[in-house]
């Protein structure tokens, strides 16, 4: 792990409280990633992850049907990183759908380089021919 670990943590655990407070849900339902001013705004793309190490994450984590996860928030923060610009609220299917149509366009990213991010243009995400 390297020494970004902890605040990057933090920084996700305390943006899901957030956002499990401003909407109301049941935590267990939910998957909830936040991605930094800086990462969305370069590219125009959202991040997917989907491996860890060389095993599923993200929205491929084994957990979410154990748990039945239902939803997929994707917040993208201001400048700051403390507040939202906006909130991308999709069904978890959807979003494993654009994780497969776009597969092949990742970076990796994370501690050590090690998580696997598909990276899905903003101006695709509500695409009908996304989900046909």
């Amino acid at each position: 792990m390297t020494a970004n670990f902890k605040p990057d943590l933090a920084f996700g655990e305390s943006h899901e409280q957030k956002i499990f407070k401003i909407l109301n849900m049941d935590k267990s339902t939910v998957e909830v990633k936040t991605e930094k001013f800086e990462s969305w705004t370069r590219n125009g793309n959202m991040c997917i992850e989907v491996e860890c190490y060389g095993k599923p994450s993200g929205v491929y984590h084994p957990a979410h049907k154990k748990n039945k996860v239902k939803y997929w928030i994707h917040n993208l923060c201001d400048k700051g990183n403390e507040n939202y610009l906006g909130s991308l609220l999709l069904p978890l299917k959807n979003v494993k759908k654009l994780a497969k149509k776009y597969q092949n366009k990742y970076v990796m990213g994370g501690d050590n380089r090690a998580s696997k991010l598909i990276l899905v243009p903003l101006s695709e995400v509500f695409s009908e021919k996304n989900f046909n």
